[in-house]
């Protein structure tokens, strides 16, 4: 082993002169061993040769074969603490001149080897090394922190810890690097958290910023509470049964999260507020939906819901689900039947007797179809003859925005008689947070419109209007818009002849306004528009609501003051998860728009990786249809744009996933949802740090954060990791800059591998490049001039910047590599 600790090197050697009884003043390597050839001086007066007795260079010897024969462990380690005391004077220890005003713990948040190393009560010598370089060269602050550290070992003996601090601050020994960390076994690999630092010590200068967790103050809601009964169990084998068919089998963990979920939905509880079941995608939510309500039907033939679902298709799935029932019959001529489970099913342009492809209500208000011809038409009428009821997520959010409160839902008739659904269950997060920009020309629109359809309450309109032009102009960036009037409100003639009359386009303009008038807004002066800081309605009277939302816990419009939480326990680690991040470059549509060829040439790149089996390429909707020119012809690469895929599970094939860039929706929306969420004035500053720009305001860059990673989640999910029985390796590869994103993914899948070593030749530079080439290659050739000479020999181009950032040299010396 080799022995970097000079106490232990000269232990080693009073363990030698004790056992060959050698000279007890020779210590050091320069007395101990002499050079051959030379005279040896100790007695100036009588000076010898120094001869070579024996040799043998391919020998060596371990410490601890050294220490069982000349003397054995308990001698060593007696020897060792005399010899480390000798350093100690007893005195308090100080560092002068560090005046850096910083924060010790930043570097244990940032590097999780030090943390790690930090919990250990019997640290090796190397990583009490580790520790001590590390922390001593951080000042007073530092030692303080390392001598609390060391009161946690096994073997603290406070004498021996001071006595090995005041030798390493005696001579100056500088503080670890990643790279030694590296070769020492005491981390995995270059971490995110780093960036292009060096040393551990370097987070303390540039810490990884830490946000708030959005479920911190959220009202946790126990489920394993609940008496469990055979109801409970009848649902959990429905359930388990349903995904045996599938060919998985569920895990205990699998089982006991649905078996929490059941008790809670089926207990006879008053929820004043709807509550959240973070119910991970691929735990089962639409199918717990289904056998949960087959269930119930079963025992009371009664029992009615309204069902919220993301998509059409899914809804017209589901009412085949649950088939038909017996409605009435006619003097034994013909019988009546309904679904037992009715979609109430928006416009489709299939369903449209005339074909139009768009909803218009120029259109449906003046077309000759009778009700009962027209779905449109007859959904309300139709949907109270099934006790259970399906609907999209934009009905729910419009209904509930109505003093209504999905009044006209509550009830159902059986035969003749009103029967209430009793539950609302919404597959995935409802529409909370309303942030729609507004800009003088809409209301322009609104006037028009209003002088055409409805010209005798153009003059109402008009002060409405006159009384916010004023708004949209100010010299501030950013600006917050206080309500007008919280008690405004259309007249109630306007409300109805609206709602008959007008046949243009944006039925919802005058709703719009109301909202600006009555909540107030923010106002962005890059378009001169006013975003609504609307909140939608979540109390949905007295119906008992459960929302199914697997990333409810990172998303940041779940209100704690809306909603209550549900505890339910991970599913699994996530060790089968593989991220492979390149942090060279932000893949913004910015840079797509200044690198009009990277598609094509990171088209190559994924290519590779599709190779490795099926891919699912994720991509902004503007860059779609190129990439799929590109890959029109490969069957493993399957491509779709963000936020296209809710509620989908073609891609769970897939094992890849290629995120081709990160959405990102402006400042002026992050701003206007944060004083949404928390009503209160925000900072609009922008701060650039280590190449990535921030609000400096926690909450906004929370919002920013939370809602971005938990959009990533719902991608990531759609592949073959959704299938929780799987061991299928998935492999995740996403280019950003931002650690902080990496890092609420880290925590997000706990258990998952992250490492940094993605480089897409579309992506990196010749500096980067050269940056891996020198980390691979720099034990075998020695010097940095060989280096540079080897990397252009294969073609690559350097700059003198290149080679000073990299080697860290100066530029004269970069100039004269490069030119030899």
């Amino acid at each position: 082993d080799t022995i970097t600790d000079i106490g232990e090197f000269e232990t080693l050697q009073r363990l030698m002169q004790e056992k060959l009884g050698s000279d007890q003043q020779a210590i050091g390597a320069e007395r101990l061993f002499r050079l051959p050839g030379f005279k040896h001086w100790k007695d100036e007066d009588n000076p010898f040769q120094c001869e070579l007795v024996h040799r043998d260079y391919s020998k060596r010897y371990s410490k601890d074969l050294l220490v069982r024969k000349f003397g054995g462990k308990k001698t060593f380690a007696s020897l060792l603490t005399k010899q480390v005391k000798r350093y100690s004077k007893g005195e308090t220890i100080k560092v002068h001149e560090f005046d850096a005003v910083g924060d010790v713990l930043d570097i244990t948040r940032g590097c999780e080897a030090m943390a790690e190393i930090e919990q250990k009560t019997e640290p090796t010598h190397q990583e009490r090394l580790a520790l001590a370089l590390t922390y001593t060269n951080l000042g007073n602050e530092g030692l303080e922190h390392l001598q609390s550290v060391a009161k946690n070992w096994n073997d603290y003996d406070p004498d021996v810890t001071d006595g090995n601090i005041e030798h390493i601050i005696k001579n100056g020994y500088r503080p670890v690097s990643c790279d030694w960390m590296i070769e020492k076994g005491l981390c995995k690999g270059r971490c995110v958290n780093i960036r292009n630092y060096k040393h551990p010590r370097d987070l303390y200068f540039h810490p990884v910023r830490q946000l708030p967790m959005m479920s911190k103050e959220k009202v946790i809601f126990k489920g394993d509470a609940i008496t469990e009964s055979e109801d409970h169990q009848v649902v959990l084998e429905r359930i388990a049964n349903v995904f045996e068919k599938r060919g998985q089998i569920l895990s205990d963990t699998h089982k006991e999260a649905i078996l929490s979920i059941t008790k809670t939905v089926m207990s006879p509880i008053y929820n004043d507020k709807p509550i959240v079941i973070p119910a991970v995608p691929g735990l089962g939510k639409s199918t717990f939906i289904i056998e949960f309500l087959k269930h119930m039907q079963e025992v009371d033939p009664y029992y009615g819901a309204v069902v919220v679902v993301e998509r059409q298709e899914t809804m017209d799935e589901l009412s085949k689900e649950f088939g038909e029932r017996f409605i009435f019959g006619i003097q034994n001529q013909y019988e009546v039947y309904q679904p037992s489970a009715y979609p109430m099913l928006g416009y489709h342009k299939d369903d449209c007797k005339w074909g139009y492809p768009k909803y218009k209500p120029s259109q449906c208000k003046t077309c000759p179809i009778g009700i009962l011809e027209c779905r449109v038409k007859y959904n309300f009428m139709k949907q109270q003859y099934s006790p259970i009821v399906l609907i999209s997520h934009s009905r729910l959010f419009q209904m509930s925005d109505k003093n209504d409160l999905l009044e006209a839902l509550r009830f159902w008739n059986c035969n003749g008689e009103r029967r209430k659904r009793k539950v609302l269950l919404i597959d995935e997060k409802p529409q909370m947070a309303d942030n729609v920009s507004t800009t003088s020309t809409t209301w322009d629109q609104l006037l028009s419109d209003v002088s055409e359809y409805l010209p005798d309450h153009t003059e109402e309109v008009n002060q409405v209007v006159e009384s916010i032009r004023n708004q949209y102009s100010y010299p501030d960036k950013y600006k917050r818009i206080e309500p007008l009037n919280s008690d405004f409100n259309w007249s109630r003639a306007f409300k109805e002849e609206w709602h008959e009359n007008y046949l243009g386009d944006y039925p919802e303009y005058p709703e719009l306004l109301k909202t600006i008038i009555t909540e107030g807004g923010y106002y962005s002066d890059s378009d001169h528009s006013i975003t609504t800081t609307h909140y939608s309605n979540t109390y949905w009277q007295d119906y008992s609501t459960f929302v199914f939302d697997g990333t409810a816990d990172m998303d940041p419009e779940y209100r704690p003051d809306k909603f209550y939480f549900l505890d339910v326990e991970p599913l699994k680690k996530y060790d089968n998860l593989h991220f492979h991040f390149c942090m060279d470059q932000n893949l913004s549509l910015g840079f797509y728009k200044e690198n009009p060829e990277f598609v094509k040439r990171f088209s190559k790149d994924i290519s590779r990786i599709a190779d490795s089996g099926k891919t699912y390429l994720v991509c902004y909707k503007k860059a779609e249809e190129e990439y799929k020119e590109y890959f029109q012809y490969n069957d493993n690469v399957m491509i779709e744009h963000y936020g296209n895929t809710k509620g989908a599970n073609h891609l769970i094939d897939c094992t890849n996933i290629v995120c081709t860039g990160i959405l990102h929706k402006g400042e002026g929306y992050y701003l206007s949802k944060t004083v949404t969420l928390s009503g209160n004035d925000v900072n609009p500053t922008v701060t650039t740090h280590d190449r990535v720009r921030r609000f400096d305001e926690e909450r906004v860059e929370a919002v920013k954060l939370f809602e971005t990673v938990t959009e990533l989640i719902q991608e990531i999910f759609r592949t073959q990791l959704r299938n929780h029985s799987s061991k299928e390796d998935i492999h995740v590869y996403l280019s950003t800059r931002d650690t902080m994103i990496i890092n609420l993914l880290k925590d997000y899948f706990v258990g998952c591998d992250v490492s940094r070593d993605w480089m897409p030749e579309a992506i990196v530079g010749n500096r980067e490049k050269f940056m891996k080439f020198v980390e691979e290659n720099k034990d075998f050739y020695k010097s940095k001039r060989k280096l540079v000479k080897k990397f252009m020999e294969e073609g690559n181009q350097l700059t003198p910047a290149d080679l000073r950032d990299v080697l860290e040299i100066e530029t004269h010396h970069a100039n004269t590599y490069l030119n030899q």
